[in-house]
Protein backbone atom coordinates (compact mmCIF):
# COMPACT_ATOMS: atom_id res chain seq x y z
CA UNK A 1 0.00 0.00 0.00
CA UNK A 2 1.55 3.49 -0.74
CA UNK A 3 -0.06 5.10 2.05
CA UNK A 4 -2.14 6.54 -0.06
CA UNK A 5 -6.00 5.75 0.59
CA UNK A 6 -7.47 7.70 -2.57
CA UNK A 7 -4.77 6.86 -4.87
CA UNK A 8 -5.14 3.15 -3.63
CA UNK A 9 -8.85 3.00 -4.42
CA UNK A 10 -8.47 4.80 -7.68
CA UNK A 11 -6.19 1.87 -8.41
CA UNK A 12 -7.75 -1.25 -7.61
CA UNK A 13 -11.32 0.54 -8.70
CA UNK A 14 -12.99 0.65 -5.33
CA UNK A 15 -14.59 3.08 -2.86
CA UNK A 16 -12.71 4.36 0.06
CA UNK A 17 -15.67 3.36 1.51
CA UNK A 18 -15.30 -0.26 0.40
CA UNK A 19 -11.27 0.17 1.54
CA UNK A 20 -12.01 1.19 5.23
CA UNK A 21 -14.54 -1.45 5.39
CA UNK A 22 -12.22 -4.34 4.07
CA UNK A 23 -9.41 -2.51 5.94
CA UNK A 24 -11.68 -2.79 9.72
CA UNK A 25 -12.86 -6.82 9.13
CA UNK A 26 -9.27 -7.90 8.11
CA UNK A 27 -8.23 -5.80 11.42
CA UNK A 28 -10.84 -7.54 13.62
CA UNK A 29 -11.25 -11.23 11.79
CA UNK A 30 -8.03 -11.67 10.01
CA UNK A 31 -7.90 -12.86 6.31
CA UNK A 32 -11.41 -14.71 7.27
CA UNK A 33 -12.97 -11.50 7.86
CA UNK A 34 -12.63 -10.35 3.84
CA UNK A 35 -14.94 -13.34 2.69
CA UNK A 36 -17.83 -12.91 1.01
CA UNK A 37 -20.73 -12.92 3.74
CA UNK A 38 -24.14 -13.91 3.11
CA UNK A 39 -26.85 -10.87 2.40
CA UNK A 40 -29.95 -13.34 3.62
CA UNK A 41 -32.08 -11.95 6.79
CA UNK A 42 -31.43 -13.48 9.82
CA UNK A 43 -34.74 -13.79 10.74
CA UNK A 44 -38.27 -13.61 8.65
CA UNK A 45 -40.92 -12.38 10.83
CA UNK A 46 -44.02 -12.40 8.54
CA UNK A 47 -42.94 -15.68 7.45
CA UNK A 48 -45.29 -18.23 6.82
CA UNK A 49 -45.52 -20.87 9.68
CA UNK A 50 -44.23 -23.93 9.55
CA UNK A 51 -47.21 -25.68 10.27
CA UNK A 52 -49.43 -23.78 7.66
CA UNK A 53 -46.51 -24.83 5.41
CA UNK A 54 -47.16 -28.26 6.60
CA UNK A 55 -50.77 -28.70 5.68
CA UNK A 56 -50.83 -26.53 2.37
CA UNK A 57 -47.84 -29.99 1.22
CA UNK A 58 -49.93 -32.34 2.34
CA UNK A 59 -52.69 -31.21 0.59
CA UNK A 60 -50.94 -30.77 -2.14
CA UNK A 61 -49.38 -34.30 -1.97
CA UNK A 62 -52.19 -36.60 -0.68
CA UNK A 63 -54.95 -34.62 -2.82
CA UNK A 64 -53.42 -33.48 -5.80
CA UNK A 65 -55.01 -29.68 -4.97
CA UNK A 66 -54.11 -26.94 -6.88
CA UNK A 67 -53.24 -23.09 -5.21
CA UNK A 68 -56.77 -21.94 -5.43
CA UNK A 69 -58.63 -24.94 -3.75
CA UNK A 70 -55.39 -24.83 -0.93
CA UNK A 71 -56.08 -21.13 0.12
CA UNK A 72 -60.09 -22.00 -0.12
CA UNK A 73 -59.85 -25.12 1.56
CA UNK A 74 -57.57 -23.52 4.17
CA UNK A 75 -59.61 -20.80 5.25
CA UNK A 76 -62.54 -22.49 6.71
CA UNK A 77 -60.93 -25.69 8.36
CA UNK A 78 -58.30 -24.53 9.53
CA UNK A 79 -58.50 -20.67 10.06
CA UNK A 80 -55.92 -19.67 8.19
CA UNK A 81 -55.52 -17.37 5.57
CA UNK A 82 -52.66 -17.69 2.80
CA UNK A 83 -53.15 -16.47 -0.54
CA UNK A 84 -53.21 -18.18 -3.87
CA UNK A 85 -49.89 -16.55 -4.72
CA UNK A 86 -48.42 -17.03 -1.27
CA UNK A 87 -49.81 -21.02 -1.96
CA UNK A 88 -47.70 -21.23 -5.29
CA UNK A 89 -44.58 -19.67 -3.77
CA UNK A 90 -44.79 -22.30 -0.71
CA UNK A 91 -45.18 -25.28 -3.65
CA UNK A 92 -42.48 -23.91 -5.84
CA UNK A 93 -39.99 -24.21 -3.04
CA UNK A 94 -40.23 -27.68 -3.00
CA UNK A 95 -38.30 -30.08 -5.06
Amino acid sequence: MTGNVAMTCRYYGISRQVDYTWLRRCREHGVDGLRDRSRSPHHSPRATHVDVVGKILYLRQNYHFGPGKISMYLKPYHDVEVSQSGVWRILGTVP
